[in-house]
């Protein structure tokens, strides 16, 4: 965009070059990008309709098996599924597909493994930016 002169960068370089708020130019730089994503690709609307059906099923599916589930459960597989992730939907599809061996506690197992080990993998994640932080202060 910059080296079709956008205007819209150009405008955004002329305040920076003003206020020399680098953090505010960098927004302004990835609000500008936003809108130009959705402003000249008309078909990435039918892909954020289609994460929201992809949401909304697997949230439906949560909710239909939450007796079965325990809170902690459910909300790590809804954080999973709002991420975009489609796994629980595959798992879902996989058990639908198995007519003669459909077994609602296999359904029910291979959810809450899959969020025991995305839960473990967050906090691995969150243990290594900890450590992270640790060292840059050192």
């Amino acid at each position: 965009m910059y080296t079709e002169e956008d205007v819209t960068i150009l405008a955004a370089y002329e305040v920076y070059q003003f206020t020399h708020d680098v953090s505010d130019f960098i927004d302004t730089l990835l609000l500008i990008e936003k809108v130009q994503y959705f402003k000249n690709e008309s078909k990435y609307f039918e892909d954020i309709s289609n994460f929201n059906d992809y949401v909304e099923t697997q949230l439906k599916i949560i909710f239909t098996l939450k007796k079965y589930l325990k809170a902690e459960t459910r909300a790590i597989l809804e954080k999973i599924i709002r991420s975009g992730d489609t796994t629980v939907l595959q798992i879902h599809n996989d058990y639908k597909k198995n007519k003669d061996n459909r077994n609602k506690n296999d359904l029910i197992h291979k959810l809450v493994n899959f969020a025991e080990e995305n839960a473990e993998s967050e906090v691995l994640e969150l243990e290594r930016f900890i450590n992270k932080l640790s060292c840059e202060e050192l």
